[in-house]
């Protein structure tokens, strides 16, 4: 089956355990618009081989949610952990764009810093 020349591919990755298995995927992937991963929530820390096939990263905390099994809280991923991302990222030529729930509480008295808001094909 052939995709869309215009399609946005994209995985969720939250555990190094996903990694190994989404690189695999998609190196054979050819042929459509924007290759992307979806960091969200990221968990813990991750490391890829090669993020040199994806065109973006997209990186977010968990926000708290309602399951049928009660609420899962909010989780905040380390600095560290963010930065590595980015740095790996940067150094295959991927496009980043940083969730403002990385941020916590933002409000007027306190900002937060401005976040990586890249997206591909822009410049």
């Amino acid at each position: 089956m052939a995709l869309p020349s215009t399609g946005w591919i994209g995985a969720s990755v939250d555990e190094q355990k996903r990694v190994s298995v989404t690189e695999q995927t998609f190196a054979q992937i050819e042929g459509v618009a924007v290759k992307w991963l979806s960091l969200e929530p990221l968990l813990g820390p991750l490391e890829f081989t090669d993020l040199s096939m994806f065109d973006w990263v997209v990186i977010g905390a968990q926000t708290e949610t309602r399951q049928p099994s009660g609420v899962l809280p909010a989780f905040a991923p380390k600095f560290e952990w963010v930065l590595a991302i980015v740095d790996q990222a940067r150094a295959a030529g991927c496009k980043v764009h940083m969730k403002p729930n990385l941020l916590g509480r933002v409000h007027a008295q306190s900002p937060g810093m401005e976040l990586l808001n890249e997206y591909p094909g822009a410049e």
